[in-house]
């Protein structure tokens, strides 16, 4: 059963939600602000206890370094909550956990910065790893712009190796939540328990740079392959591995592996750092990218990292722009019907043909015959650019 809460209140999320109004409008000032879009993720492998409502709580911490890092939108995963809930922070901050129908070790929510709440139509959890929220905000040509944020936690290697059902079943509910119109954006903000791992001359070759970028980190793992194999089909981008940083600011996860060096007897550990944690969009809206980074000065308790990519969308008219070569149309209506046009273009093309020696690459055979149609039809029929 899908689960669907309202946006605004405090409690359990119930069956109700809000719908846009124009009461949310802004002006042009704050237009421009509300514009400018922050979302995250983030693991915090525990949200705290509803009894502990002190300022030095999780929860509070969590609110804290959302304000603190100017995020508007953060799904966290691994809340180890099991009853739904909601609840203002003491900073304003909304904080929406999920329940958990499959146990008591992880668990989704979201953290909503007050200018956004507004702009809440509608969350849903599919399962207890997947979620999503949907958003309408308003834009300067009186057109909302809806997104589709989602929630994901994706199992790491040994469970999904010991319960190879699980990834399908996890890819699967993602298809479901992301099937959106096309003129909806899409964030999807998770742990994906995945390393895309840097990009290779093969991802290149194969065109793979246009759902990742150039500063992933490590090596690629078999989960990587699942979640680049999601991307492709799903013609999607991420994020966090666009934009060039240190690699401390690439890391979302630090992990330990026995110092094998100083001895059996040893307990010393050494920290294995990785990208497991991305936001992904749109492949189509990269062109709304301003930043995309990790943080690890968080006060909230965590081995992962905050995530955080930032969205100009006052820019949108970028993703639906058309390209601007222009396209060369031949007069075929005057080679259909004029005897003379159809000689001197057989007699063109004829001697073209003759004069390129046949290569032993079929590829590149192909395209010195496209190339020769295409100089025979300027010469002997005739062509107008449209733009």
């Amino acid at each position: 059963m899908v689960r669907m809460g309202n946006a605004s209140g405090e409690g359990t999320p119930t069956a109700d939600f809000k719908t846009f109004t124009s009461s949310t409008t802004r002006t042009s000032s704050s237009l421009f602000v509300t514009l400018l879009i922050s979302f995250a993720t983030f693991n915090i492998r525990g949200l705290g206890t509803k009894q502990d409502d002190s300022e030095h709580s999780k929860r509070e911490k969590l609110g804290s370094d959302c304000a603190r890092y100017h995020v508007d939108f953060c799904a966290i995963q691994e809340t180890k909550v099991v009853e739904p809930g909601v609840c203002t922070l003491s900073n304003g901050y909304r904080l929406i956990w999920f329940e958990q129908r499959d146990g008591r070790h992880g668990g989704l929510g979201f953290v909503i910065s007050p200018r956004m709440f507004d702009y809440v139509v509608c969350y849903k959890t599919i399962s207890d790893r997947v979620s999503y929220m949907d958003l309408e905000i308003p834009s300067r040509s009186g057109n909302p712009i809806r997104c589709r944020v989602v929630n994901a936690y994706g199992p790491h290697s040994k469970l999904a190796s010991d319960n190879p059902k699980l990834l399908v079943n996890f890819y699967g509910q993602l298809r479901d939540a992301i099937s959106v119109p096309s003129n909806v954006e899409i964030f999807v903000l998770g742990d994906f328990n995945s390393k895309l791992g840097k990009m290779t001359y093969a991802d290149s070759t194969f065109g793979f740079n246009r759902f990742m970028g150039n500063y992933g980190m490590g090596v690629r793992n078999e989960m990587g392959e699942n979640l680049l194999d999601f991307l492709g089909e799903s013609d999607l981008y991420a994020t966090n591995t666009s934009f060039k940083h240190a690699a401390r600011h690439i890391t979302t996860f630090t992990g330990w592996r026995k110092d094998w060096s100083a001895g059996r007897q040893s307990k010393k550990t050494l920290p294995v750092y990785s990208q497991i944690d991305f936001i992904l969009c749109r492949s189509k809206s990269r062109v709304l990218l301003q930043d995309s980074r990790s943080y690890a000065g968080a006060h909230t308790f965590s081995d992962h990292r905050l995530v955080v990519t930032r969205v100009n969308f006052k820019d949108i008219r970028l993703c639906y722009k058309r390209p601007s070569s222009s396209i060369t149309k031949f007069n075929t209506s005057e080679l259909a019907s004029n005897p003379n046009i159809q000689t001197k273009y057989r007699h063109s093309l004829e001697s073209a043909l003759s004069m390129v020696a046949p290569p032993s690459d079929p590829n590149q055979d192909l395209n010195n015959l496209l190339s020769s149609i295409k100089d025979s039809a300027t010469s002997s029929i005739g062509a107008h650019p449209v733009d």
